[in-house]
């Protein structure tokens, strides 16, 4: 069976949490507001220097860009929205971790704890799908 190219960027945690921070943050924020924003929202703490060192990881990447110097720190931007990196990785996960099955994945989610509410929006987001796909 041949293997197929997975299309994603792969990123470690620190990564990720660096990523959720940017986001959040607007998709543009300097280091101090990264690591600012990090320590509030994961109670993680990277020096500047790892900081650093992570965002020019992800520019070579391609899912940051650095901008122009405000003040003393430089601006960096995501060249990727949360919601086109969510779409890959679990298109990414869907392929490779459940070759392919969608139906696997949503059962899967389901042996979670999934509350009434988001119950109710999977529904929706079910019943939408099915009347798209009969127009």
């Amino acid at each position: 069976m041949a293997r197929k190219r997975i299309e994603q960027v792969d990123l470690g945690i620190r990564q990720k949490m660096i990523m959720k921070c940017l986001w959040r943050l607007g998709g543009e924020a300097t280091i101090p507001a990264i690591s600012e924003r990090m320590k509030e929202d994961y109670d993680s703490v990277l020096t500047g220097q790892a900081m650093n060192t992570m965002l020019l990881l992800m520019m070579d990447k391609g899912i940051v860009r650095r901008g122009e110097r405000k003040s003393h720190a430089f601006m960096y931007y995501a060249t990727i929205t949360e919601e086109e990196y969510r779409d890959k990785e679990v298109a990414r996960m869907c392929s490779f971790t459940f070759d392919g099955s969608a139906s696997d994945v949503v059962a899967s989610l389901l042996k979670t704890d999934v509350s009434k509410e988001e119950l109710k929006k999977i529904r929706a987001l079910l019943r939408n799908a099915k009347n798209t796909e009969t127009e």
